[in-house]
């Protein structure tokens, strides 16, 4: 009975009025063709816009910030090295058709009897599969500048700071080397250069910035910076 009432109520819906329009529409030669490839468009279209960075993405602009704990180095620290801790605030500053931008800003937390060491802020472009490197002295005209542009604009090598996948290494002068790898949810940024001075950041699917280190000749200042764990991440018995 239910089966049957159910078949009456399809076939007066097909039947309506506006059933009429859309069979007429479907009696149309162009419409069987037409309507594939507007579903095909339409699923593509959302999927690319669904595209984020793996390792840094936010559903708004609201600041998140994370605790960093390490320590720093340098000719002027007695003992030669101290603990340090700083607040990292990761932000989304602009969406783009082709990425988002974030800005990562540093601030060192109090520590006795010691100067709060200065950091510089990151800009990044996070694409689909890589976050680059953005000159931040002037972000707000670097931004009004991308926000101009409807695709991605070219970027250096050098410039890259996280890829998806695989591994990537690019010598520059003097001896310099950058590097990047990834191995299973981290990729790893590494600079080196024959005089000491290095970089390194490392960032994790999900989580963004885990760990940030630099230094300047044979430690003669420097920093090494990893993300606090959170209380459940803390291992057993400690």
């Amino acid at each position: 009975m239910c089966a049957v009432l159910a078949r009456r109520s399809s076939l007066a819906l097909w039947a309506g009025p506006s059933a009429r329009r859309w069979r007429q529409l479907w009696r149309r030669p162009w419409l069987p063709l037409w309507l594939p490839l507007w579903l095909l468009g339409m699923l593509v279209g959302l999927g690319s816009a669904q595209a984020a960075n793996p390792y840094l993405q936010a559903p708004d602009d609201q600041p998140v910030s994370v605790e960093l704990q390490g320590s720093e180095w340098g000719d002027d620290i007695d003992g030669g090295e101290r603990p340090l801790r700083a607040r990292l605030t990761t932000t989304r500053v602009a969406v783009l058709p082709y990425g988002s931008v974030y800005r990562l800003e540093f601030v060192s937390l109090p520590a006795p009897s010691a100067m709060p060491r200065a950091i510089a802020p990151l800009l990044l472009l996070a694409t689909e599969s890589e976050l680059v490197s953005l000159a931040s002295e002037d972000w707000p005209t670097t931004l009004a500048r991308l926000q101009a542009q409807p695709q991605a604009p070219p970027s250096a090598a050098s410039d890259l700071r996280a890829i998806d996948r695989g591994r990537r290494l690019l010598r520059g002068e003097r001896g310099a080397q950058e590097e990047l790898r990834v191995v299973g949810s981290r990729c790893t940024y590494r600079y080196r250069h024959p005089s000491g001075h290095f970089t390194t950041l490392v960032f994790q699917r999900g989580l963004g910035l885990i760990e940030y280190a630099q230094g300047r000749g044979a430690r003669a200042d420097g920093f090494r910076l990893q993300r606090a764990p959170r209380p459940a991440e803390k291992k057993p018995g400690r």
